[in-house]
C-alpha cells in the first residue's frame, strides 16, 4: 500500500511517495498554494497577482482547476472532503490545494480556511498558518471560533503573547464563550501561569457546560504540575475550585489527598483517600496510597 508524506524539495513543499522503509521514491506531480492567501492568486502555486499562465509555475487557470477537480474526485468527491482525506494520507500540499480552491470558490469559506491552516501547519509552515489565522480572526466577518484557532496556532509557533492579546480581545466581545476561555487557560498554562490556568479551567467544571470534561483534565494537569513544584497549597486551591462537582470525582479527590499528604496533613489525606475509594472502589492507586499512609501513621489498615 502506498504511503505519502510532505517534504521540502529544492525550496518547495511537495508531496512524495514513500517506500516500505519510509524513503521518498517519487515526487508527486501537483504543487500547492503554499504562500500567503490572496483573493486573486494562482490556485496552483499561490503566486499573486494571478496571471494565465502563472508567471511562477506556468500553470493556466483552466488547467489548474481541471487537475484539482480530477484529483478531488479521486480523493472522495467534494473539495473539503478531499482536503481532509489528503491530509489524513500525508499529502498536505494537496490538502492545502483543495482547501484553498474551496476558499476561492466560496465553498464553506470558514471551514475551508480552517482546513487550509491545519494543513499548512502539518506541512511545516506553522509561521504562515499563524499569520494567516491572525488576519482571519481580525477580519470583520470572521466567526467567533477563528480567534481560538488563531491563538492555538500562534501559541504553537512562538507567538504566545500575541495569542493571549487576541483571546482577551475576543473575550471582551463574547465573555461567555467557553471555548475561548479554555483556549486562554491552555495558553497561560503553557506560559507557566499554572495556578491561574487551573483556576480559569475550574470555573468551567460544571456538568452542564459543554467543555466541563476537558476543563477538568486541565485542572488535574495544573494540579499535578503544582504538586511537582511542591506547591500543595496552590494545588488545593485549584482543586477545591471545582467543588461541589469536583468533590464527586475520584480523580480530583485522589489529587486532593496527594496535596494534603504533601502538606503533611495526614488525617485529611486519609479521609480523602477513603472518599476516593467510596467513589471508585476498584481504584488500585488510591488503595495502595491509603495502605502506605496508614502504615506511616501507625494505624491499622482500613482496607486489606
Amino acid at each position: 500500500m502506498s504511503q505519502w508524506a510532505t517534504r521540502q524539495v529544492k525550496g518547495q513543499f511537495r508531496d512524495v511517495q514513500l517506500d516500505a522503509r519510509g524513503q521518498a521514491v517519487k515526487l508527486l506531480p501537483w504543487k500547492g498554494p503554499m504562500r500567503r492567501l490572496q483573493e486573486d492568486a494562482c490556485r496552483a502555486c499561490g503566486d499573486w497577482p494571478r496571471q494565465t499562465p502563472c508567471a511562477s509555475c506556468g500553470a493556466r487557470a483552466s488547467e489548474a482547476d481541471k487537475l484539482t477537480n480530477r484529483l478531488a474526485a479521486r480523493m472522495g468527491g467534494d473539495l473539503l472532503t478531499a482536503a481532509e482525506t489528503a491530509g489524513e494520507k500525508g499529502c498536505h500540499v494537496l490538502a492545502v490545494r483543495f482547501a484553498t480552491t474551496a476558499w476561492h470558490r466560496g465553498v464553506d469559506r470558514d471551514v475551508a480556511m480552517t482546513l487550509r491552516l491545519q494543513e499548512l501547519e502539518a506541512a511545516g509552515l506553522g509561521d504562515l498558518a499563524a499569520e494567516e489565522a491572525l488576519h482571519w480572526a481580525m477580519a470583520g466577518r470572521a466567526p467567533a471560533y477563528a480567534a481560538g484557532i488563531a491563538a492555538e496556532l500562534m501559541g504553537r509557533n512562538g507567538r504566545e503573547s500575541e495569542a493571549l492579546v487576541l483571546i482577551d480581545q475576543a473575550l471582551e466581545r463574547t465573555p461567555e464563550d467557553d471555548s475561548l476561555r479554555m483556549d486562554r487557560a491552555r495558553l497561560i498554562l503553557g506560559q507557566g501561569q499554572t495556578k491561574d490556568a487551573g483556576m480559569e479551567a475550574a470555573a468551567l467544571c460544571v456538568p452542564s457546560r459543554e467543555l466541563a470534561e476537558e476543563a477538568l483534565q486541565l485542572v488535574l494537569e495544573a494540579a499535578d504540575l503544582l504538586l511537582a513544584a511542591e506547591k500543595p497549597d496552590d494545588a488545593l486551591l485549584v482543586l477545591d475550585a471545582t467543588a461541589p462537582h469536583g468533590h464527586r470525582n475520584p480523580n480530583v479527590c485522589e489529587a486532593i489527598a496527594k496535596a494534603e499528604a504533601q502538606r503533611e496533613r495526614y488525617p485529611s489525606a486519609r479521609r480523602w483517600l477513603v472518599h476516593t475509594l467510596s467513589l471508585d472502589p476498584l481504584r488500585q492507586s488510591a488503595r495502595e496510597r491509603l495502605g502506605l499512609l496508614e502504615d506511616q501513621m501507625g494505624i491499622a489498615r482500613s482496607i486489606h
